[in-house]
């Protein structure tokens, strides 16, 4: 996240996006896919419907961290997909109710509303409020994303192989918009950012949707991946991005603690 906000300041979201999409794609591919076969086999109405998710999701993720300076409030927001992926894994995959994360799910939402329904205090990043509203659509598409690739997988497929896959499917769509849109798609900045934001998120969607292939329920998986918000939180503290403010700390806090439990 921190790699996605400091490209923000060399190129438009298309293009950097289009570059770490191909590029973390193309070295997953390399690693996992040994025959074509397994490529047409794949449940391709699946992926395309994850690449869509992936392409137009990290396109609202990343507006939002360009209207709020504090990550970690975006990341406490992003949790409220848990209880999307939690109902929809439920509802298609069979996956087993169990109270105590129900009760996690409401503390979720509960932390999310002391971030984001606080609008007085000590904070200084209350910036553009359109961040919610992009952080919010950006939940709908992760979700549909989540569900896509779970249901690509469900029939055997290779998930490193459906994740290299999503990926250049949605990094063509980068660049078919930065195409559209006229913008250069030269490397002239930033390229050793670049570079390691491409490896970063290699390794990182391998790993996240390899266990998310095999997890009873997807929010379980998710909610790991989400307990990176309170490192993101303590930056923004440390850094003088963003200075302490009670109700949104107890947010983030009841957040985490929340998506541990989850987890």
């Amino acid at each position: 996240m921190l790699g996605l906000r400091r490209l923000q300041r060399s190129y438009p979201i298309p293009v950097y996006m289009a570059y770490i999409w191909l590029g973390a794609g193309a070295l997953i591919g390399l690693i996992s896919v040994r025959t074509g076969e397994e490529i047409m086999e794949v449940n391709w109405p699946c992926v395309l419907g994850a690449a869509l998710g992936s392409w137009a999701g990290m396109y609202a993720f990343n507006r939002a961290i360009c209207l709020q300076p504090n990550l970690g409030y975006i990341d406490a927001v992003g949790t409220l997909r848990l209880g999307l992926v939690y109902g929809l894994s439920i509802a298609l995959f069979g996956a087993v109710i169990e109270p105590l994360k129900l009760v996690a799910l409401s503390g979720i939402a509960l932390g999310v509303i002391l971030i984001v329904g606080v609008q007085q205090g000590g904070s200084p990043v209350e910036g553009d409020r359109r961040w919610v509203t992009w952080q919010l659509l950006a939940v709908l598409c992760f979700a549909a994303l989540l569900i896509c690739v779970r249901m690509a997988t469900s029939n055997g497929s290779d998930a490193r192989v459906v994740t290299a896959l999503v990926m250049l499917t949605a990094g063509l769509l980068y660049v078919a918009s930065t195409l559209h849109s006229r913008q250069s798609l030269y490397p002239a900045k930033d390229r050793a950012l670049l570079l390691l934001t491409i490896m970063a998120s290699a390794v990182g969607n391998i790993a996240f949707f390899t266990s998310l292939a095999s997890a009873p329920n997807l929010a379980y998986t998710d909610a790991v991946v989400n307990l990176r918000l309170v490192i993101l939180y303590g930056v923004a503290l440390v850094t003088g991005v963003d200075r302490l403010d009670i109700p949104k700390a107890l947010g983030v806090a009841l957040t985490f603690i929340c998506a541990a439990l989850l987890g």
